[in-house]
């Protein structure tokens, strides 16, 4: 399926950094391009009495190898939010279901995706 596909897909530049600076958006992006496969929640932690909700992505590169990533992101207000990406390293095939893949790839060759 994902061999299939990989040519057709509409990848994206990673975001690893995202906060509000003097109510502008600012951003860093990683080189890697990939399209997000799946999310699962994790336990949340804190840092400094600041709430952080942990997220684990899987994310498909344009070679079709999968890879993970640990968001975290706390945004307690607007102004004052962080949401950061860290790599984690390659992922098995363990880590996504067939599901998630199917509704992944069908989502991002939808022919309407960008009207949302």
């Amino acid at each position: 399926m994902i061999e299939a596909a990989l040519p057709y897909l509409s990848l994206e530049r990673i975001r690893v950094l995202f906060f509000m600076l003097d109510c502008e958006e600012v951003e860093e992006l990683a080189t890697e391009t990939g399209l997000l496969i799946s999310e699962r929640l994790l336990p949340q932690t804190t840092v400094a009495g600041n709430r952080v909700a942990n997220t684990s992505e899987i994310w498909l590169y344009p070679d079709g190898t999968l890879h993970e990533y640990l968001k975290a992101a706390t945004w307690e207000t607007l102004e004052g939010g962080c949401t950061q990406r860290h790599y984690v390293g390659p992922a098995s095939e363990e880590k996504i279901s067939l599901l998630d893949l199917r509704e992944a790839i069908e989502s991002n060759l939808a022919p309407d995706r960008d009207a949302y």
